[in-house]
């Protein structure tokens, strides 16, 4: 390394502290990280946030977010939820290399698609697939916008059911089996389903129910008001096995048919099975896959590798039984970039 760029290095602040925001219908979910020279990562602080204010007509927020002092680190890692964005694994043939240039064709897309693509390449051994999503270009534009002037600064973004199921890669993929691994994020509007074997993705979808799926059954059945049904599923006494097994039977329906399908691809048995989101600590839910899969269904803990400083987490987060893994794996990743 050269003088000058001795000098730069020191001059310029390192990708050590990084805060990551999962932007989440009902609250906004921040944590921030640091890592030190070995990589070993520690949480220093961690809160529930209000969700972003009203947006305006053009739907960009009305203000920007407040970002506390103890969440303030020098780059923001944010995700978000997209009810319009399009997601899809696509194997790749042996004798062809799909491009970024492929994506809207792969996603059957016209030319005026008015999306921001993602693309992502996996390998295992022989097998090849590349990961393909798509966010309406509005939405991509609108969150820079959601940040306040100065630091953080928003660093990257990506869409928090994914970033969800890189948690999981995160904490428990070294832990990989010979089987297969079924994760499903359980997000308000939007669970993220994916199955992996040896860390590679074999199936990822993406399904337009969630917890406001349940609550709204929950009022149904109950015949009640939106914040008593809340209330019944937040304090996990109540059966609401019935209302469950209405509003998510076909997500997990679809986990039993993708489950077959790779165990007959691959040959791969499901080992193991995990789930996140605030909603994946609800009893009710967990007991709903089990019978669904056989499975004891593990809630993701996003810092199990990490030391967590003292009263790093705030009150509010400890209460709320808030969801941190898209958060976590958010900040994680930008940690890691080269």
């Amino acid at each position: 390394m050269d003088k000058f760029d001795q000098v730069l290095k020191r001059l310029l602040p390192s990708l050590r502290d990084v805060v990551g925001i999962d932007f989440g219908t009902s609250a906004t979910k921040a944590v921030r990280i640091k890592a030190d020279g070995n990589g070993a990562m520690t949480v220093v602080a961690a809160d529930v946030l209000p969700p972003l204010p009203q947006v305006t007509e053009d739907g960009a927020p009305a203000k920007p977010i407040e970002i506390p002092r103890s969440l303030s680190a020098w780059t923001a890692a944010l995700a978000f939820t997209s009810r319009k964005a399009v997601i899809k694994l696509v194997a790749e043939p042996k004798d062809t290399t799909y491009t970024p240039a492929s994506a809207p064709e792969l996603l059957g897309l016209p030319k005026d698609h008015g999306l921001r693509i993602g693309f992502e390449r996996f390998e295992s051994g022989e097998e090849k697939s590349v990961l393909i999503f798509g966010v309406p270009n509005e939405e991509v534009a609108r969150l820079p916008k959601t940040m306040p002037a100065g630091k953080p600064m928003a660093g990257s973004a990506e869409l928090a059911g994914l970033s969800a199921l890189n948690c999981y890669d995160h904490v428990y993929g070294a832990e990989a089996t010979e089987g297969c691994d079924l994760v499903m994020d359980f997000g308000m509007g939007v669970t993220t389903l994916g199955l992996f074997v040896h860390r590679q993705p074999l199936v990822l979808r993406q399904f337009l129910e969630g917890y406001a799926t349940v609550q709204k059954a929950v009022e149904r059945d109950f015949q009640t008001d939106e914040a008593t049904a809340r209330d019944i599923i937040l304090s996990g006494q109540v059966d609401i096995s019935s209302s469950l097994h209405t509003s998510l039977g076909g997500i997990l329906r679809q986990a039993g048919i993708a489950v077959d399908f790779t165990e007959r691809r691959t040959g791969a048995h499901l080992r193991r099975v995990f789930v996140s989101g605030g909603f994946a600590r609800n009893p009710g839910l967990r007991a709903e896959v089990k019978a669904a899969l056989s499975f004891e269904p593990t809630v993701v803990d996003p810092w199990k590798n990490m030391t967590v400083r003292p009263n790093a987490i705030s009150k509010a987060a400890s209460e709320s039984g808030a969801s941190f893994a898209a958060a976590t794996a958010a900040a994680v990743a930008r940690l890691e970039e080269k």
